[in-house]
């Protein structure tokens, strides 16, 4: 279970055993390959004939792909507002970085867009485990590198551990900071021209991001 949500759930727990009442609630835990679950529970108290014994009876229920759907909702009319009310482009990428945190959990986040004259990738925000980070402009020819190619591509790229392991040395220092777990990129798009990259990067789980986390953030 989340740590976050431990205070509320041993709350209703201890409420359930002294007032005899049921309770239902909503948490979350995250499995072992990293993957955050909704779990809806819904339990009762039941007392023994004698009033010795209390035992309480519940169920849990899945309901991540319900709150997956009412949070991207919400996203997306976060972001909507955002972009017309943050006053400059850093608080807009504060805005969308603290929108998906909400659904994509990770430890890294960068948005990486081409400079003015189109031949290396400025870093306008970036942070990490650390804080804020400040990086050079990466040239365009760099050999191997994670975002430049999903910016060529114009495709999303997701990696576990294993697949980043397979990609050479040279790919994985250009992953500045700690070495992640699981690498999402995805090509930031207007029209049909490439004018950056957003990545999110998870330093502790293998398969913490999905083919729904690239579909949504494409979206």
């Amino acid at each position: 279970m989340q740590p976050e949500d431990l205070p509320e759930v041993d709350q209703a727990f201890q409420n359930a055993i002294q007032k005899g009442t049921g309770y239902e609630l909503e948490s979350r835990i995250l499995t072992p390959d990293g993957i955050n679950k909704y779990i809806f529970t819904k339990a009762e108290v039941k007392h023994s004939n004698n009033g010795e014994n209390t035992v309480i009876i519940g169920t849990a229920q899945d309901i991540t792909e319900r709150k997956r759907a009412e949070r991207l909702t919400e996203a997306l009319y976060e972001i909507s507002k955002a972009t017309y009310s943050t006053a400059n482009a850093n608080e807009f990428f504060q805005s969308i970085h603290r929108v998906l945190l909400s659904i994509i959990p990770g430890d890294k986040f960068f948005i990486a867009l081409l400079t003015n004259k189109k031949n290396a990738l400025s870093f306008p925000y970036c942070i990490d485990e650390n804080g804020t980070a400040n990086w050079p402009d990466l040239d365009l020819k760099t050999p191997q590198s994670l975002t430049i190619e999903v910016l060529n591509t114009k495709r999303p790229l997701l990696l576990n551990e294993a697949q980043l392991l397979t990609r050479s040395e040279v790919v994985r220092k250009k992953v500045w900071g700690t070495e992640p777990k699981c690498w999402l990129g995805i090509p930031l798009m207007i029209r049909e021209n490439a004018i950056g990259v957003m990545v999110i990067q998870d330093y502790h789980h293998n398969n913490a991001y999905s083919e729904k986390d690239v579909a949504l953030l494409e979206l």
